[in-house]
């Protein structure tokens, strides 16, 4: 019951994160971590080594532009 838990809130943040991505808007950390099929972990190292720049003026919120994670997508192969 757990692991079918676990895949319903990795399908749900997929599909919100398309729908985002569609739309122009802005994705959680995790949203984007789905879309990319990396970890959550992997997004922050990728801040810290200038590959993607959270959204500015947002506080301690993080989201991410969906162009960026579109360029990320495309230059990893990752394009959905």
């Amino acid at each position: 019951a757990r692991l079918w838990t676990l895949e319903k809130r990795g399908s749900d943040a997929r599909e919100a994160a398309s729908s985002k991505l569609r739309d122009g808007g802005l994705l959680t950390r995790v949203e984007a971590a789905e879309y990319l099929a990396v970890s959550t972990k992997k997004l922050q190292r990728m801040e810290a080594a200038g590959t993607l720049t959270r959204c500015p003026r947002l506080g301690t919120l993080v989201r991410y532009a969906s162009r960026d994670v579109l360029r990320l997508a495309s230059a990893n192969g990752k394009e959905r």
